[in-house]
C-alpha cells in the first residue's frame, strides 16, 4: 500500500473510532459495510456513506 493510501486508511480508521491496534478489525468492518452486510461491532459511518460529512482538504480544482 502506498503512503498516501495508508494515511487515508489510518485517518478513516481513527475517525471511525478504531484504535491503531484494530487495523484488521476495521478492514473487515469496512468491507462488510461496503458489501451491505451486517456489522455487529460498534456503530460507525464511512465517509462515502455519510452525505452530510464535510470532507477536509483542498476543494476540487475547476476546469
Amino acid at each position: 500500500m502506498d503512503a498516501a493510501t495508508l494515511a487515508l486508511f489510518e485517518t478513516m480508521r481513527s475517525d471511525a473510532g478504531f484504535s491503531a491496534r484494530d487495523n484488521s478489525e476495521f478492514l473487515a468492518a469496512m468491507l462488510l459495510k461496503v458489501a451491505a452486510k451486517p456489522w455487529y461491532g460498534h456503530p460507525f459511518t464511512l465517509p462515502a456513506l455519510d452525505p452530510l460529512r464535510l470532507i477536509q482538504g483542498d476543494p476540487p480544482k475547476g476546469p
